[in-house]
């Protein structure tokens, strides 16, 4: 991202909002310019690009990404290690950020999961619940995912946060579909034009401008957000 550019953070950042970054950034990471805290974050806990999620220490210079015990960073310190899986150590810091919020409001968080992007690694007590196969790891990795996001919803409602928070949920392409076509009906696959590859989920809740259940089917793109 060049530095001129203005993005939704900075937007926000001049409104009075606490801003946060977490997750996938994947928007620039070989100079500090393209990174988090400098694109209008006050605070970053992740990866900047799914390569860096691997130990530093490594001989090659681009080790396969894993789920397991990843290396995250936590602003612009060097990476480090924690323990646990990704996608319960995203939704972890995500759900701490909520709680501070009841006394730093208002807030923005921009939280990118990396899950159920390749490698297929769930956790073993989501795996447990399905077949030890390519599509049953998927739809375990899929099932974990949606239990944090379930974890964070219920953090805002446990604050009384929910009902004045705009939570946007959405995708960036449609799945590769190795295990099995998972963007079925649509025809096509991440990297096609075709609908299975860009037709993705897109869910807002906000309670005082859309009533439960509406459905719009305007066709949109997920950089409409900021400008609307």
């Amino acid at each position: 991202i060049p530095p001129e550019l203005v993005t939704l953070p900075e937007a926000l950042q001049k409104q009075g909002y606490a801003t946060h970054h977490v997750g996938k950034w994947h928007l620039g990471s070989t100079v500090k310019e393209a990174w988090p805290l400098a694109q209008g974050f006050d605070t970053s806990f992740g990866f900047l690009n799914q390569w860096s999620l691997h130990d530093p220490s490594a001989k090659a210079p681009y080790s396969y990404p894993s789920y397991f015990d990843p290396w995250l960073k936590i602003n612009n310190h060097p990476r480090q290690r924690f323990e646990g899986h990704l996608t319960d150590l995203l939704a972890d810091r995500t759900v701490e950020l909520i709680e501070q919020g009841e006394a730093t409001e208002p807030w923005f968080i921009y939280h990118a999961f990396f899950a159920p992007h390749t490698p297929i690694e769930p956790a073993a007590r989501f795996m447990s619940e399905f077949p030890d196969t390519p599509a049953g790891k998927f739809k375990a990795l899929l099932s974990q995912l949606d239990s944090n996001v379930g974890r964070i919803l219920e953090s805002l409602r446990r604050t009384g946060q929910f009902d004045n928070t705009i939570v946007i949920l959405a995708s960036d392409n449609g799945g590769i579909n190795q295990a099995f076509d998972n963007n079925f009906p649509y025809y096509g696959k991440k990297g096609t034009y075709w609908e299975g590859g860009v037709r993705v989920p897109l869910v807002i809740h906000w309670p005082q401008q859309f009533g439960a259940g509406s459905v719009n089917d305007t066709k949109v793109a997920i950089f409409d957000i900021y400008p609307t």
